[in-house]
């Protein structure tokens, strides 16, 4: 909660500067903060996931799945981290058209 709460804080403040630039500007930063916020909203899940997986195997003190789910949590969020943005930089025009940019 208090992570979301920095994030969310971070972008008011970005706003607020942007806000005093220019209107066009402020437009783009909303289009770009929902990506945003899903892309943080997905790694979000996956932590939150990883955790329980994780926790629950090591109640049940069983040490091969707890290590299976940990290493298939960061392997997940690798493969993200490295599809997502290939697949924006190719269709983030195709994708700000469709949200009404």
């Amino acid at each position: 909660m208090v992570s979301m709460l920095v994030i969310f804080a971070y972008n008011l403040a970005d706003t607020v500067w942007v806000a005093g630039l220019v209107t066009d500007a402020l437009a783009v930063l909303e289009f770009f903060m929902v990506i945003f916020l899903i892309i943080i909203g997905l790694g979000n899940e996956i932590s939150t996931g990883t955790n329980s997986l994780t926790a629950r195997a090591i109640s049940a003190k069983d040490k091969k799945r707890a290590d299976n789910s940990g290493m298939h949590g960061i392997l997940l969020t690798v493969v993200i981290s490295i599809v997502a943005p290939l697949i924006l930089i190719f269709f983030l025009n195709d994708l700000l058209l469709l949200m009404g940019a």
